[in-house]
């Protein structure tokens, strides 16, 4: 109990000699970025993406054959054909995978390749003139990723949370 005290002492001094090593621009760079990642750049990113849905039956946003087909491409078609590419590359010996890395993991990352709300928007705006289709298609884009976003950190917390379940050998 008595060396109790001294160490407390040593690691505060060690603690605040420890914060004024940290440059004050790695600091900030530290405290702001929460904000600028799940803050500042989705708003700046759907500023972005210009997506206008006024005047537009939700019913025909979701019916529409551009919404099922964006949606479902980005939401099971990227996944699965990532997933894919990956088995056979390791299948065919072309690759290993890394290690500590499983197939859990390859389906984590997989559906989080669905989040393809940059260039799925920049393809939009080339493949349709319609902007009816182009409203419909973003629409569809930014429902599938945040989907896919969401899934994707699901199953991969999921992977992680079975590892540290499993005893040490």
């Amino acid at each position: 109990v008595i060396a109790q005290g001294d160490y407390i002492k040593t690691v505060t001094a060690l603690s605040r000699v420890a914060g004024q090593v940290v440059p004050p621009a790695t600091r900030l760079e530290h405290k702001l970025y929460p904000w600028v990642y799940f803050g500042i750049l989705p708003l700046f990113a759907f500023s972005n993406a210009s997506v206008v849905l006024t005047g537009m039956d939700p019913l025909s946003i979701v019916t529409n054959p551009v919404t099922i087909g964006v949606f479902c491409g980005l939401l099971f078609g990227k996944p699965l054909g990532i997933f894919l590419a990956t088995w056979l590359t390791v299948k065919l010996k072309l690759s290993d995978l890394p290690q500590g890395v499983n197939w859990g993991h390859i389906g984590g990352v997989s559906v989080l390749g669905g989040v393809g709300f940059t260039m799925a928007i920049f393809v939009t705006n080339l493949a349709f003139v319609d902007p009816n289709m182009i409203a419909m298609a973003k629409a569809a884009i930014l429902a599938a990723s945040l989907i896919a976003g969401i899934a994707g950190f699901f199953i991969l917390r999921a992977v992680t949370d079975e590892e540290d379940e499993e005893p040490i050998r």
